[in-house]
C-alpha cells in the first residue's frame, strides 16, 4: 500500500485532497480508478476505503461455502439417489461427495489467501462456477422426480424422451466429474491447508447462532444524541424578519449517517419540535434529479395521499396549496450536483409557507449545500467515536453471542472496528456480513438498481425461488425464515424504509455498491455499463440479470444472453411511470426458451399479448411474473412447470381463463390474480 501507517492514522477529513477525493468518489466502484489516477497517494486517506476491498473479497468468496453446503444437501436427497441408481451414475455422484469433502476442508484457508494470491482467487472462481453447474444438474433430477409424481404412469413417448434426456444427463455428469477432479488436483499446488479445530469451533459458533428480530423495527443508532440536539436547535432558530423559509444542511461523506440523523429529527415526537411544524414532508432526491418525481413525492408525503396528477405544473400548484400559510419542515435527502439547474423550479412552492419554515438537506458536497442556501446553517457530521463504532459493530456482528467466550473472534472484530474509519454504515454492514445465513440473501439484492424500491414479500419470494432460504416441507416455516432474514437485514441498516410507502423498501447507495461487490460478476445490470456498449461480452460467471424496462426493448439489447443458457434470473425492474412498454417478440420466442435454467422470470408491465408455449420447457422456473401484461390466456404447457412456486397475473385486464393444466403445479404457493376485472 503506497500510504504509510502513520499517514493513515493521521487522516483528517478536512484535508483538501481528501475532500476532493470523497467528492469525486460517488461509489465503491469508483475507488480503483480514483486511487490509480491520483497525482499523489501520500496524502492521508481513510483506512476504511482500503479496508472495503479486502473485506468484501473475503465476504464475496465466503458465499461459496454456503453453495458447497447446499450441494451436500442435494446430493443426499432421496430423489437424486433414486434416479442416480436408474441412470447408473451413482458412482459419479459418490466421487462428487468425496472431492467436495476434500475441498471443503481447505475452503476457509483459500478464502483468506485469495486476497493476496491471484491464483487462489482464480481457483475459487472456477470452483464457484462449477458449483452452480452441479446444482443445475441435480435440480434437473429433482424435476424428473416431480414429473413422474404428477404423471402417475409415463406413456411410451415420454419414456423414449426420458431415455434421450438421461443420456444427455449422464454426459453432463461425467463432464462435471472431470472438471471437479481437475479443480481438486489443483489445490495441492496452491499450498492450502485445513483450518485447525479450535478455529473451526470458534467460527461455527458465531455462524450458527439464531437470527431473531422484533416485530416492530426500531433504528438502532449509536452516538448521535448530541448531533440530533444541535440539528433540532438549528431548525427551531428564528430567522431574520422577511425570511419565510431557510435551509439547514447536513454534510458528510457517504455512509456517515446523514439520512439516519435526519430521520431521527424528522420522527421526533418530543416537544418542542413535535408541535413546531404544522406540516412535514420527506423525499429522497438521489443522483438523477427528476423535478416531477421529487415534487410529486413531496406532495404525497405532505398530504399522505397518492397523487393522480401527471402534469408538473398541476402537481406544483397542488403542492403550493398544501404549504400555503403553514410552517413546514421539508427534508430533501441525498442531494447531488444535478440540483444546480433545477433548484429554482423545485423551490417555487416553498415560498408559500409561513415564517419559520425549514428545509433540511443532506448532501456529500459543500458546494451543493451552498447552492441551495444551506451554507449559513451547515452542520458537518463527523465520524463516530471508536467506542460508539465498536458498539454498532458488536450489535450487528455478535448479537446473541458472548464475544468474551471467544477471544480470537473478539480480536478480529476489534481489528475490523479500527478500520471502519468511524463510519456507522461500514461498522453495521461489515458486522452484519459476518453472519453467514444472510450473506447470500444480501448479495442477491445486487439485482436491484440504485434507488429502486421493492416490497418485502416480493424479495422473500425471489430468495425462495433462488434457493437462498432453508428449504422445508412446512411452507409457513420457510416463509417465517425469509421474514426473519429480511427483518434482520433491515435492522442492520442494509435496507431502509421508503419515504413513499410503508410497504416499500430501498438500499443506501453505498450498501447497493456493497451488494454488487459481494455478488461480483454473478449479477449484472444490462442498464449500466452494458447498455451503451452492446459489444461488451457478458462474463462467464454471470447467473443473474436485471434491467429497467424501456419503451422499446429490442432483441439487440439482450443478444449477448443468447449463449448464457445457465442464467437463473431475468428480471424487468418496474419503473415509476405506468405506461406502455414494448419488448421484441424475438426475445420471447427465441431468447427466453433457451434460458433453460431460469429460476426467476419477470416480464411485468410489457404489452405482451401471447406467451409462447415454449415457456413450459423452463422446468426449473419457480417465479413467474406476468402482471400488467395484455395476455388473454396462458399456454397449456404452463402446467409443465412443476417447480413453480409463485405465479403473478395481477392487473392482467384481458385475461379470461386459466388452463386446466395449472392443476399440475404441485409446488404453487402464490397465485396472484388480483385486479383482473
Amino acid at each position: 500500500m503506497p500510504c504509510s501507517e502513520a499517514a493513515l492514522e493521521s487522516y483528517s477529513p478536512n484535508s483538501e485532497w481528501v475532500s476532493t477525493f470523497l467528492r469525486n468518489c460517488r461509489s465503491l466502484v469508483d475507488l480503483p480508478k480514483l486511487l490509480s489516477s491520483s497525482p499523489s497517494l501520500h496524502s492521508p486517506i481513510p483506512v476504511s476505503l482500503f479496508f472495503y476491498q479486502e473485506t468484501m473479497e473475503v465476504v464475496a468468496e465466503a458465499l461459496l461455502s454456503a453453495s458447497i453446503e447446499a450441494l451436500f444437501s442435494k446430493l443426499g436427497s432421496s430423489d437424486v439417489l433414486k434416479f442416480a441408481r436408474q441412470d447408473h451414475v451413482r458412482a459419479e455422484l459418490k466421487k462428487w461427495e468425496t472431492k467436495l469433502s476434500d475441498i471443503r476442508e481447505v475452503l476457509n484457508d483459500a478464502e483468506e489467501k485469495q486476497i493476496t494470491e491471484q491464483s487462489v482467487k482464480a481457483w475459487l472462481g472456477e470452483l464457484r462456477d462449477l458449483a452452480y453447474d452441479m446444482e443445475d444438474v441435480l435440480e434437473e433430477y429433482g424435476y424428473e422426480a416431480l414429473r413422474r409424481k404428477v404423471m402417475s404412469e409415463a406413456d411410451r413417448g415420454t419414456t423414449r424422451t426420458s431415455k434421450v434426456r438421461n443420456v444427455k444427463m449422464g454426459s453432463k455428469i461425467k463432464d462435471i466429474t472431470r472438471r471437479l477432479e481437475e479443480i481438486s488436483a489443483q489445490k495441492a499446488g496452491l499450498g492450502l491447508k485445513c483450518l485447525d479445530k479450535v478455529e473451526m469451533i470458534a467460527w461455527s459458533s458465531l455462524e450458527r447462532r439464531p437470527v431473531t428480530t422484533s416485530e416492530v423495527y426500531l433504528p438502532r443508532i449509536k452516538g448521535r444524541d448530541a448531533d440530533k440536539k444541535t440539528i433540532i436547535e438549528m431548525l427551531l432558530k428564528d430567522e431574520p424578519a422577511g425570511t419565510n423559509v431557510s435551509v439547514v444542511s447536513i454534510v458528510a461523506m457517504g455512509g456517515m449517517g446523514k439520512t439516519a440523523l435526519a430521520r431521527l429529527v424528522y420522527d421526533d415526537t418530543a416537544e418542542p419540535i413535535a408541535s413546531h411544524f404544522a406540516i412535514k414532508a420527506w423525499v429522497c432526491v438521489s443522483k438523477e434529479f427528476d423535478k416531477v418525481r421529487v415534487t410529486e413525492g413531496l406532495l404525497e408525503s405532505a398530504t399522505s395521499e397518492p397523487s393522480k396528477l401527471k402534469d408538473f405544473h398541476a402537481i406544483q400548484r397542488k403542492f403550493k396549496e398544501a404549504l400555503a400559510g403553514k410552517r413546514f419542515l421539508i427534508v430533501l435527502d441525498d442531494l447531488w450536483s444535478d440540483i444546480y439547474s433545477k433548484w429554482d423550479d423545485l423551490r417555487s412552492p416553498f415560498f408559500e409557507g409561513a415564517p419559520g419554515s425549514k428545509i433540511l438537506v443532506t448532501t456529500r458536497d459543500h458546494e451543493v449545500a451552498k447552492w441551495v442556501g444551506g451554507h449559513k446553517n451547515l452542520y458537518e457530521l463527523k465520524q463516530l467515536s471508536k467506542d460508539d463504532c465498536r458498539s454498532v459493530f458488536q450489535m450487528h456482528a455478535f448479537e446473541h453471542t458472548n464475544i468474551n467466550e471467544h477471544p480470537n473472534l473478539k480480536s478480529i472484530g476489534w481489528s475490523i472496528v479500527t478500520k471502519c474509519g468511524g463510519l456507522p454504515l461500514a461498522a453495521s454492514a461489515l458486522g452484519g456480513l459476518l453472519r453467514s445465513e444472510l450473506r447470500e440473501c444480501f448479495a442477491y439484492c445486487a439485482i436491484f438498481p440504485q434507488d429502486s424500491e421493492f416490497k418485502k414479500e416480493e424479495l422473500i419470494s425471489l430468495w425462495r425461488a433462488e434457493g437462498l432460504i432453508q428449504q422445508s416441507n412446512d411452507d409457513r416455516r420457510e416463509e417465517n425464515v425469509g421474514d426473519k432474514y429480511f427483518r434482520d437485514l433491515l435492522s442492520m441498516s442494509f435496507f431502509q424504509s421508503s419515504n413513499i410507502s410503508e410497504s416499500l423498501f430501498t438500499m443506501h447507495d453505498l450498501v447497493n455498491d456493497l451488494a454488487k461487490y459481494v455478488a461480483g460478476e454473478t449479477c449484472i445490470h444490462l442498464d449500466e455499463e452494458f447498455k451503451n456498449n452492446w459489444q461488451r461480452p457478458i462474463p462467464k460467471s454471470t447467473r443473474h440479470s436485471s434491467f429497467i424496462r424501456g419503451h422499446f426493448d429490442i432483441f439487440k439489447m439482450f443478444e449477448r444472453l443468447h449463449k448464457k443458457e445457465h442464467l437463473r434470473t431475468f428480471i424487468a425492474v418496474p419503473t415509476q411511470k405506468v405506461d406502455n412498454r414494448f419488448i421484441s417478440n424475438k426475445v420471447l420466442q427465441e431468447l427466453i426458451p433457451r434460458l433453460r435454467y431460469l429460476r426467476v422470470l419477470c416480464l411485468s408491465g410489457y404489452t405482451i399479448v401471447e406467451i409462447p408455449k415454449e415457456f413450459g420447457d423452463l422446468k426449473l422456473l419457480r417465479y413467474l411474473n406476468l402482471s400488467r401484461t395484455l395476455i388473454r390466456c396462458l399456454p397449456v404447457s404452463i402446467g409443465n412447470l412443476y417447480n413453480l412456486q409463485t405465479l403473478i397475473l395481477s392487473d392482467c385486464k384481458f385475461l379470461t381463463k386459466l388452463p386446466t393444466s395449472i392443476g399440475n403445479l404441485i409446488n404453487l404457493r402464490c397465485l396472484d390474480v388480483s385486479d383482473i376485472v
